[in-house]
């Protein structure tokens, strides 16, 4: 499936990604065969990753919380337009360990915003995966995680290896 066809498909789910993200996003996920993705909101940025890879398995850990945020079941909806598989750990991601997940080809981070939970997710990541696409960086009105990727990179063999509008690719060195 063509990048045009995917946007096609996500562009109408609620969520942030701009076309340029997206782009990017799914762009790092063809090929892969295991994504873990930490934090989906309705699920446009899962169901771009699963309709890049055509076929795999993505983990996807987001805790559901109530109030304003969606549900598991927005997600599930927008699922159903790829036809794909999926597992959902209702989860706060801070709770799991890489033993509980095993290895991914890519993770992708759009969860905690704080600086402490972006940088707790992406010390997560690191130990699962060479290739992580992180949301949000230098997004102004969320500092946090631009401060805790600048920190991850700082203090890590990693380097921004590819850069759209505030997504990130990020690839251990």
């Amino acid at each position: 499936m063509n990048f045009d066809q995917i946007w096609e498909l996500v562009e109408p789910i609620p969520g942030c990604y701009q076309m340029k993200e997206m782009e990017l996003l799914t762009h790092t996920a063809q090929g892969c065969i295991r994504v873990l993705e930490i934090g989906c909101l309705a699920g446009k940025s899962t169901l771009g990753i699963a309709l890049s890879m055509g076929s795999g398995d993505i983990v996807v850990i987001d805790p559901f919380l109530q109030g304003d945020c969606p549900t598991a079941e927005r997600l599930h909806r927008s699922m159903k337009k790829g036809n794909v598989s999926y597992k959902v750990m209702e989860i706060d991601s801070h709770l799991v360990s890489a033993q509980d997940i095993g290895s991914f080809d890519m993770s992708h981070i759009d969860g905690d915003h704080t600086h402490e939970g972006v940088l707790a997710d992406l010390n997560l990541c690191a130990s699962v995966t060479d290739t992580i696409v992180c949301h949000d960086y230098q997004n102004q009105g969320l500092p946090g995680v631009t401060s805790g990727i600048d920190e991850f990179l700082n203090n890590q063999q990693w380097r921004i290896s590819d850069k759209a509008l505030s997504a990130v690719e990020i690839r251990k060195i």
